[in-house]
């Protein structure tokens, strides 16, 4: 028998955050206007959270992926009295119907949630027809990541864009997304290696090994072809930068940069190349269209989506071609953008319209948190937060004896440590941009993990 629910309008929104240069300012965004509205929320590394997951208030909490990984920390959330509720980053591009679904989907995990959240059409089918699902509620919502690219919000990146033409003039942008060949751990085992091999899926394999080499082979071309501009490569935050440095050695005008977050970049750059990367989908957005680098295609292998709404470049003659012409200003992006009008508007639900941090706070806004009275809660609750307790202890001893180590390092890679001055000038900057953002007061709960309420008086 489910323990009774009642909805709690004060029961906080927890946001986790794993990889912050992507995903901090609009999940920043996303608990500013969560605090508006009388809801505090609770944001914070994911690591930290997940750690602490017995030491925060329970409330809703706003999961970005449903993989296998997610099962234990789900089920440990349910135990404690939380209300779970996700949307998927990987959703929006993917190989195929059957590699996302196997690969990001977990049929036990989605059984743990409350409420799925989704891009748009194209995701809440890519669910419903997934043989993982079992009939979660699902709205579409839009993400977060997109309000940041829409016109009212563009000012946010100008200053960041400005320094970087700065530092690096007219450079061209690689964005690279192979982490599933070129992840940072060699000697660990992915859940892209787990699907090639359960499936046998040897093509897509050899398909991304060959492209990651076809790139890795232009980089010196781009770089001689263009001897007075900088080219900038931005690897994928799991991927394996040692690649690229060997790629661009001896070569001066080549660099292997990854800080900050990636729209300032894309706002920066005077070309963006990839191949099926989300950054063609947001430099559309903010109105300048990528070029995709497609030496090699395969209908059953490419990332779509990202790669139609992008100038295609089949060779080296034609990719320095686009370049010199997106260099000169002569490169017209009048049909691509018409041309992905209809794409957009079955991907990406909130590209126009209300926010989807908007849409996201309307989707979870009558949750009811489970009732504490419930003697079954109750017990799991106690016996969770116990084995929470212990594991904390381990967890804090292992990684004291681990510093240094290249976990650690992709840990600071992907959300390095912040203070309330740090969560507070992001939210600065975002006000700037766009003034209606209300105000807000930032308070340290633990190290990495932030609490945002109303500023007084200004609850809406």
């Amino acid at each position: 028998m489910m323990p009774k629910a009642s909805v709690e309008r004060s029961a906080p929104i927890i946001i986790p955050v794993e990889v912050a240069s992507r995903e901090l300012d609009a999940k920043l965004l996303l608990a500013c206007l969560a605090a508006a509205r009388g809801r505090p929320a609770i944001l914070g590394c994911r690591f930290d959270l997940d750690l602490r997951a017995d030491q925060v208030p329970r409330g809703i909490r706003l999961e970005k992926g449903i993989t296998d990984a997610s099962y234990k920390m789900f089920r440990n959330l349910r135990d404690l009295g939380y209300v779970l509720a996700a949307w998927d980053e990987e959703a929006l591009v993917y190989y195929s119907d059957h590699a996302y679904a196997e690969t990001r989907l977990s049929k036990r995990s989605m059984a743990l949630l409350h409420l799925l959240l989704a891009w748009g059409e194209d995701n809440r089918r890519l669910w419903r027809e997934a043989r993982q699902y079992s009939g979660t509620p699902i709205v579409v919502t839009g993400n977060a990541r997109v309000d940041l690219l829409r016109p009212e919000f563009r000012a946010l990146h100008e200053r960041s864009a400005a320094e970087i033409r700065d530092a690096f003039g007219d450079f061209i942008l690689i964005n690279s997304n192979f982490g599933s060949v070129n992840f940072y751990d060699q000697k660990r085992e992915t859940k892209f290696d787990r699907y090639v091999a359960k499936h046998t899926a040897t093509a897509l394999k050899s398909h991304r090994i060959g492209l990651f080499q076809a790139f890795l082979d232009i980089l010196p071309v781009i770089a001689k072809a263009f001897p007075d501009h900088k080219i900038v490569v931005r690897p994928h935050p799991a991927e394996d930068h040692r690649p690229w440095i060997a790629a661009g050695r001896d070569l001066p005008n080549v660099l292997v940069v990854q800080s900050g977050p990636v729209h300032p970049w894309l706002a920066a750059t005077a070309a963006l190349i990839h191949n099926g990367c989300t950054t063609a989908i947001e430099a559309l957005l903010l109105g300048v269209p990528a070029i995709a680098y497609r030496p090699l295609i395969s209908a059953e292998c490419d990332i779509r989506l990202p790669n139609d709404v992008s100038h295609v470049a089949h060779d080296e003659a034609e990719l320095l071609a686009l370049l010199r012409a997106r260099l000169s200003g002569r490169l017209d992006d009048q049909a691509i953008v018409a041309g992905s009008e209809a794409t957009l508007s079955n991907s990406i639900s909130s590209y126009r319209g209300p926010l989807a941090c908007q849409r996201i706070l309307d989707a979870v806004e009558g949750l009811p948190l489970p009732s504490l009275s419930s003697m079954p809660l109750q017990m799991r609750r106690q016996l969770r937060q116990l084995k929470m307790r212990r594991r904390r202890r381990r967890k804090l001893k292992h990684l004291s004896r681990k510093i240094g180590s290249r976990l650690n390092a992709f840990r600071q890679r992907s959300f390095p440590d912040l203070t309330v001055a740090d969560i507070s000038d992001r939210i600065g900057a975002l006000r700037k941009a766009w003034p209606a953002l209300p105000e807000v007061t930032v308070a340290e709960m633990h190290k990495n993990i932030f609490s945002l309420t109303a500023a007084k008086g200004r609850r809406r």
